[in-house]
This record gives C-alpha cells, sequence and structure tokens, in this order.
C-alpha cells in the first residue's frame, strides 16, 4: 500500500481523492433511507482506477443494518477515480455519514 506504480497496489497518497459524481445523501435517499435504523455509518472503501467500489469494510458497532448499508455501496454508480501523476489509481476513501430516518 506505499506506492502508486503498480496496479493492483492500493495508492494511499494521491494527487487527488476519489470522489463521488453526486452527492451522497441524494444517492442514500433513493435506496429507501427509511429501510435504515438511526446509525452512525463508518467505512472504508476501496474505488479500483475505473471508479468502482470494490470493498467496503465496516467500522460499524452496532448498526443493526450495517450489511443492508454495506451492500448499497458496494452497488454504488462508478466514483471518480483518484488521480496520481495523471494517471487513475486505485485508493482507500474513508466514508463517515449518519443516517436519521424521519
Amino acid at each position: 500500500m506505499e506506492s502508486c506504480k503498480n496496479n493492483s497496489n492500493i495508492c494511499i497518497n494521491p494527487d487527488k481523492t476519489a470522489s463521488f459524481t453526486t452527492m451522497f445523501p441524494t444517492y442514500i435517499l433513493k435506496v429507501g433511507i427509511d429501510t435504515f435504523e438511526i446509525c452512525d455509518f463508518n467505512y472504508e472503501l476501496v474505488i479500483d482506477k475505473k471508479g468502482k467500489v470494490v470493498e467496503a469494510k465496516s467500522y460499524n458497532k452496532k448498526c443493526r443494518t450495517d450489511s443492508l448499508m454495506t451492500d448499497y455501496l458496494l452497488k454504488m454508480p462508478n466514483w471518480n477515480p483518484a488521480i496520481k501523476g495523471k494517471k487513475k489509481v486505485k485508493s482507500v476513501y474513508r466514508l463517515k455519514f449518519q443516517v436519521r430516518p424521519q
């Protein structure tokens, strides 16, 4: 995880971090936020050089709907991948958010 030279490595210090093409809250609302409990979610996403979320590591301790949210994250539309030296690279993105269904 130290280098961005090999395509299989995860770049931990990109010049530009990965970004989601639309606003994340908009995506969560579309997937049915009312099915989730009130919870603080904390994930580490691995986003490949094509922008696909290929891994979603959960750091949620008390969320009963964690596996459901993990599934949604893995099915997300593509992100804008991270950039290192004008090349798209595989990277890690830390994502923390709250769900407060009404």
